[in-house]
């Protein structure tokens, strides 16, 4: 890569000096810095060699603190953190989101380090410490800082005292925005999705231009800090980007790299898929919380109620958005926690009746009298106890992968999750983040075997993005509760005509669940997808399409 970079740069400054018409915007981006251009030569964006570049500084910084920090064994709950000093360009680092070293500090803490305990003090004294460094050398700054920080949290508990009437403050770090092709601006550095996620880390580079208290060097430092916390240390699992998988001889383009995509093509499906659904989200209030949904097609025809599952949001019924966007009035819900609806209660005891008391809500609003519903996975579950429950409001169903019960046990309902499954899922969310619950949710070996690795590739991202918004507290409310479900006393009091359609290679939620449901509801019939993993609404989005729109309008 080094070879490559001062080459490339020899190339360039070698061109411009002998023909300085080439010294324009244009030609820099092109054959330079994007590498779309042949006059260079060039194989590789030199976008990607700084990210590389900078990522591996800030792998090295994030390695050599948390191997310290982690070898003093700090109880990270009763820390007193103060950032002091100039870190780069005298307006850098001034936040803890703009601020490198307290996205280390708090990646070393495995995020235990309380927000509220992080002080960056831009003014306040940078002592001069001198080698060697011992404990002796450096008590003798501690009343000074000690003073500091206490001074600080005394002027912040006042709030709680003097404005109790009023909305608390409370810091987030969570502060990432997620972006993707509908994205104009942004505020703070965007959200890494993944060591592909060119389009983030390329915007990442215009931030640390444009906002002056970014520092250039650290664009990527937090993500590096993150793939060692979620890596446990452990350096072969590291991914830099640009670096590894890349070959510089060749010109092979980057998996992802300038690409804004508002699409993903699949070669099970003939036309391409929108990630973003293009239908405007409305909102209502109701059941102490934010309701979203999309609304599309004709008003004044069949609605029906597209129920996404987990961990997706409105935006998954896409292909679907396409087939029937112009025939029925399509109102696509996001649930509770999911999409543009507002975040799960912390004190909700049943996920899904919370979820069944949104969805009436929304037709209430509306004015639906009687809907068709189709819900997938987890909606399924949802769609079967609402059908249940208010027989009157349901035209027709339709579940894909839908079961009454996720938890199996080994008397009468031996299908679904084991306990250490459901177990495993919450203390990969609770312990290590979205992230990990996600790839365990997105894992391909598991849901989805009937893509290519590149189509299963560009799905991950999508939902990925998805998963994020959704967060732990979310996917937890599946795991911690809702898979505890066992509805199935509702199933015999479906009245309305079902359609259950289930996945031939699905592991998550098996075919014969379908056949259970076919057997127990008054009016259903079942389809068996052949060579059909979890998520098919999409995978195989051409045959459930027909599907759909055969049994709607029988």
């Amino acid at each position: 890569m080094v070879d490559y970079a001062c080459t490339l740069t020899i190339r360039f400054l070698e061109t411009v000096l002998a023909d300085s018409s080439k010294l324009n915007a244009e030609f820099y981006r092109e054959n330079y810095i994007e590498a779309t251009g042949d006059v260079l030569g060039a194989t590789v964006p030199y976008n990607a060699v700084m990210i590389a570049t900078f990522f591996l500084v800030g792998l090295d910084l994030s390695y050599r603190s948390r191997k310290w920090l982690r070898s003093n064994n700090f109880d990270w709950k009763k820390a007193m953190v103060i950032i002091t000093g100039q870190q780069g360009r005298e307006t850098s680092g001034v936040t803890i989101s703009t601020s490198s070293v307290a996205q280390i500090l708090l990646e070393s803490s495995d995020l235990d380090l309380p927000l509220e305990r992080l002080y960056i003090a831009p003014h306040g004294a940078v002592p001069k410490i001198q080698a060697p460094v011992t404990p002796d050398s450096l008590r003798i700054h501690e009343h000074g800082f000690r003073s500091l920080w206490n001074a600080m949290t005394g002027m912040t508990h006042l709030g709680e005292t003097m404005f109790a009437q009023y909305p608390a403050y409370a810091l987030e770090n969570n502060m990432r925005p997620e972006i993707d092709a509908s994205t104009l601006t942004v505020s703070e550095l965007p959200k890494i999705l993944s060591p592909d996620d060119w389009f983030a880390m390329n915007t990442r580079m215009r931030v640390v231009v444009e906002d002056a208290r970014q520092l250039l060097s650290g664009c990527v430092t937090d993500y590096a800090a993150k793939q060692l916390r979620i890596a446990q240390d452990d350096l072969t699992k590291i991914v830099v980007p640009g670096l590894d998988g890349v070959d510089f001889s060749s010109k092979k383009r980057l998996p992802g790299y300038g690409e804004k995509q508002d699409i993903i093509k699949l070669s099970t499906y003939p036309r391409p898929i929108k990630i973003n659904l293009p239908a405007p989200i409305h909102t209502i209030n109701a059941n102490g919380g934010v309701l979203a949904f999309r609304q599309a097609g004709p008003t004044n025809a069949e609605p029906i109620v597209w129920i996404h599952g987990l961990p997706l949001d409105s935006r998954s019924w896409s292909a679907q958005y396409e087939a029937f966007a112009d025939k029925y009035n399509n109102i696509f819900v996001d649930l509770r926690g999911y999409g543009a609806s507002s975040k799960l209660p912390a004190d909700v005891k049943d996920v899904t009746q919370l979820y069944c008391d949104d969805i009436l809500a929304v037709m209430d609003h509306l004015k639906i009298p009687k809907a068709s519903f189709v819900g997938f996975a987890s909606a399924g579950h949802v769609a079967l106890r609402f059908s249940a429950q208010q027989a009157d409001r349901v035209n027709k169903l339709v579940t894909l992968n839908a079961s009454p019960k996720f938890k199996r046990n080994d008397t009468d309902y031996p299908y679904g999750f084991t306990e250490e499954q459901l177990n495993n899922h919450f203390v990969a969310a609770s312990d290590r983040g979205i992230e990990e619950v996600t790839n365990a949710i997105l894992d391909p070996a598991v849901v989805f075997q009937d893509l290519t690795a590149e189509d299963a590739s560009k799905v991950i991202s999508w939902f990925r993005t998805m998963s994020y918004n959704a967060g732990t507290d979310t996917l937890n409310g599946f795991f911690k509760i809702m898979a505890h479900d066992d509805d199935r006393q509702y199933v015999p009091r479906v009245k309305a005509p079902t359609l259950l359609i289930s996945s031939s290679l699905g592991k998550e939620v098996p075919a014969a669940t379908a056949l259970y449901l076919r057997q127990n509801l008054q009016q259903a019939k079942l389809v068996e997808v052949p060579d059909a993993d979890h998520f098919l609404h999409v995978t195989r989005a051409a045959i459930i399409n027909e599907l759909i729109s055969g049994f709607l309008s029988s």
